[in-house]
């Protein structure tokens, strides 16, 4: 739930209202609001909770054949855990919605690390590695790319 006013980081001390909004907190709340409308697993579903202590809360929620994770650090500490693969199934990735992050499995663990008063969504994706057909398609495209210099090249030297 974002309050009226969050936009513009209201805080209730300041008597004298100041409209202008904070650019990262917009586009912050932005990426919130785009995440919520596009992933229903964050709006509906089964509540799992995975880790909670001293200010650190990490849970799942999940609809359908979507999982969102999602960890929450309300200390002012960087809080880095190990959340077991038995908790998301192994060969899962999750993907960062609001910082970017990328998590892979790594001896039988998923690593997080939040700062402190942080928070970041996930969403948990199978791992299927580098597939071969994207490794010769970003391989093609140069030598195509190449190939149709060389002729353009070659003809309009032939024509002039």
């Amino acid at each position: 739930m974002i309050d009226y006013g969050s936009e513009i980081a209201i805080t209730g001390d300041d008597p004298m209202m100041d409209f202008r909004a904070d650019p990262d907190l917009i586009e912050f709340i932005e990426k919130l609001g785009r995440a919520r409308n596009h992933y229903l697993s964050l709006t509906r579903g089964d509540f799992t909770l995975l880790y909670e202590n001293e200010g650190m809360a990490v849970y799942t929620r999940s609809y359908k054949n979507e999982t969102a994770f999602i960890a929450l650090n309300n200390t002012s500490e960087k809080q880095e855990i190990l959340i077991p693969t038995d908790k998301l199934g192994s060969k899962k990735q999750l993907i960062g919605l609001v910082n970017n992050d990328l998590i892979k499995e790594q001896n039988g663990n998923y690593p997080l690390s939040i700062n402190g008063e942080e928070s970041e969504i996930y969403i948990v994706r199978d791992n299927h590695g580098l597939k071969m057909l994207n490794v010769i398609v970003i391989i093609a495209i140069p030598i195509v790319f190449l190939i149709l210099y060389f002729y353009i090249w070659k003809r309009g030297k032939n024509n002039g």
